[in-house]
């Protein structure tokens, strides 16, 4: 009757051991699909950053490209009006605007009106209230 009972204590803990091995096993292949699921998804989203590019436009949108060249090149052109302490404000539903000069070292403001059509003639100003 010992060794029988020695025999049936170590099936226990053989089984006991077999089920914890498996539950492991489900738990890990579990876990794996979840994985799989979430490089799935990326994959997918990398696949539209490089297709649609980062903002949303393909690489063959050329006309939307042109564009937004045309915004970038108007606002690198407005940064370093600012930086010479010139703004363009527009104002009123007109399209009126008006050039705002400021002269930090003499502490002047000046607020030139752009018309329209004589842009050109507004420059002399600028630069003269520079």
């Amino acid at each position: 009757m010992a060794g029988s009972k020695g025999h049936a204590e170590e099936i226990l803990k053989l089984d006991t051991r077999k089920f914890r091995v498996a539950k492991e096993c489900g738990d890990l292949e579990a876990e794996g699909e979840r994985c799989e699921g979430e490089v799935l998804a990326a994959e997918g989203r990398v696949r539209g950053l490089v297709e649609g590019g980062v903002d949303g436009i393909g690489e063959d949108d050329a006309d939307v490209r042109e564009a937004r060249r045309g915004r970038e090149a108007e606002v690198l052109r407005l940064k370093i009006y600012r930086s010479l302490g010139v703004d363009v404000v527009r104002e009123g539903g007109g399209g009126e605007r008006v050039v705002v000069v400021r002269d930090l070292q003499r502490g002047d403001v000046d607020f030139i009106e752009v018309e329209k059509g004589r842009e050109g003639a507004c420059v002399e100003r600028i630069w003269g209230a520079m």
